[in-house]
């Protein structure tokens, strides 16, 4: 409820989200109503909140696990049922961000209300556009520091109700719109600042890591789209703990805490990967044989080394920096 008033009104507090919908109602009927329009206007307002259409909306934009008939739809008509940035990745990406979500169901919202065929199809190129503007901005702020909700919680609310309660689908005043929340913050969607970042940079946490590397795995191979988070594991090919590091002789000259996270040591393996035995993390060697079994390509990639050291881990971060730049695109 509260992501559909802030659609139709603007941004509203948590906490005070009651006070705040009936002040956005007295505002749109006046101080003093007359009583049978005020009456009329409220009822309009709780039949449009329980539109059927907008809350199976927004099961589908804040569920785990989104309808696939819906995906399918949007894709086939979007025209992006075989690319690698499509509706499927940009709900994952943006699931754990649910300061996002008001954004996206006014976006999708446009979709869904439309009933013209032909607008239709250029409605979903429309709005697959901007999602992908968002969801690059999202994972770009994440990537190289945190996306904090509470610096944009009001600004994508009211966006949102600007989109929502205009008659077309913004482009354009999109685009510009995700550039302004991106001075106000750390520059991120400048390419030359984001891939020095990233060089060097470290990453923990399981869900940002698997959206980065699945990303990552997709660029270039429409059919890795199939894969998703819950199907991956975290693999530290450098291993985190240190009773393993003796027998990495590559990293016995140096601290291998400065290694362990760093974004060129990570990978994913798959259910589908042989289960490591007890000795898998012993040395590089052990892992070879797993890595080249693996249904994730860049794991599979790993297996043309012949050993694993620091400057191995700092050219595979440097492109990995260059693809998420690729990747997440901004235009």
């Amino acid at each position: 409820m509260r992501c559909w008033m802030q659609c139709r009104f603007g941004y509203m507090t948590k906490d005070k989200f009651y006070r705040d919908v009936r002040r956005s109602i007295k505002a749109k009927v006046g101080a003093k109503p007359d009583r049978q329009s005020g009456v009329e206007f409220v009822f309009d307002v709780a039949t449009d909140v329980a539109r059927h259409d907008d809350l199976e909306l927004y099961r589908r934009i804040s569920s785990k696990s989104p309808n696939p008939e819906f995906l399918n739809e949007f894709e086939s008509t979007s025209k992006t049922t075989d690319s690698p940035r499509n509706l499927t990745v940009f709900l994952r990406e943006l699931n754990g961000y649910h300061v996002t979500h008001t954004l996206v169901f006014a976006l999708l919202s446009k979709y869904t209300h439309e009933t013209d065929g032909r607008s239709k199809r250029k409605v979903a190129r429309l709005v697959n556009r901007n999602l992908s503007r968002l969801a690059s901005f999202v994972m770009r702020t994440a990537l190289v520091s945190k996306f904090e909700p509470s610096h944009f919680e009001k600004l994508f609310a009211d966006f949102a109700s600007k989109i929502y309660n205009r008659k077309d689908v913004p482009d354009t005043d999109f685009l510009d719109f995700i550039k302004e929340c991106d001075r106000k913050e750390h520059n991120v969607l400048n390419d030359t600042r984001f891939e020095s970042v990233m060089k060097t940079a470290t990453l923990r946490g399981g869900p940002k890591i698997k959206a980065l590397l699945l990303g990552i795995n997709r660029q270039g191979r429409p059919d890795a789209i199939i894969l998703s988070d819950a199907m991956c594991s975290v693999e530290h090919i450098f291993p985190e703990g240190e009773e393993h590091w003796p027998g990495w002789m590559g990293f016995k000259d140096c601290d291998g805490n400065e290694w362990k996270h760093r974004i060129g040591n990570l990978t994913l393996l798959s259910r589908a990967d042989n289960r490591p035995g007890s000795k898998f993390n012993g040395n590089f060697d052990n892992k070879i044989s797993v890595y080249r079994e693996s249904s994730i390509a860049i794991t599979r990639q790993l297996s043309r080394h012949t050993s694993w050291s620091p400057d191995k881990i700092e050219k595979r971060q440097e492109k990995i920096a260059e693809l998420a730049a690729r990747v997440w695109s901004f235009s």
